[in-house]
């Protein structure tokens, strides 16, 4: 399996209105809690992290930042489509459209990259070859493919070899 997580994720310097409204409503608390949040999951899966009460108990203690707060902030994220709320409700995860797009941007450069199926809110490109969704992708073992290729070819050297 490669590596999930990654060092760093790329942050625009202008906020979007989603962010914008975040900031609005909740100051810069608002704006670090959903960075904050943005680094848990660029540095724990690339894609998505898992925030339960217990995880969101830590997350809060962490940063200082009141459980009920960080509640709220996550609720308006969700009716923003900051994160998706659907899937929150469904496997307790934190993830949406927009961070799923940059992680394939970001792990193009990546030898293996392994993907929930269940999790995934976009299509990934085919020209994502090391893209592996699991339980999507036929687990073909590449040393029997290249044995069945060799054995073709040497049995075809032995015919000619004998016809001579």
């Amino acid at each position: 399996m490669g590596k999930e997580a990654f060092d760093f994720f790329p942050l625009d310097v202008h906020l979007s209105d989603k962010m914008e409204l975040i900031e609005a409503e909740f100051g810069l608390i608002g704006f670090a809690v959903i960075v904050k949040l943005w680094m848990r999951i660029y540095g724990s899966r690339g894609y998505y992290c898992e925030f339960d009460e217990e995880v969101a108990l830590m997350f809060s203690h962490k940063t200082g930042v009141g459980v009920n707060a960080v509640s709220e902030i996550l609720n308006a994220a969700f009716k923003r489509g900051i994160f998706d709320k659907t899937l929150y409700e469904k496997y307790k995860i934190l993830t949406s459209k927009g961070i799923q797009e940059r992680c394939m941007k970001m792990c193009s450069r990546r030898k293996r990259f392994e993907v929930e199926k269940k999790y995934l809110l976009i299509s990934v490109p085919i020209s994502l070859e090391n893209v592996y969704i699991k339980g999507e992708n036929v687990d073909i073992s590449e040393e029997n493919v290249y044995i069945f290729t060799q054995s073709k070819v040497k049995e075809r050297k032995v015919k000619e070899s004998k016809g001579k």
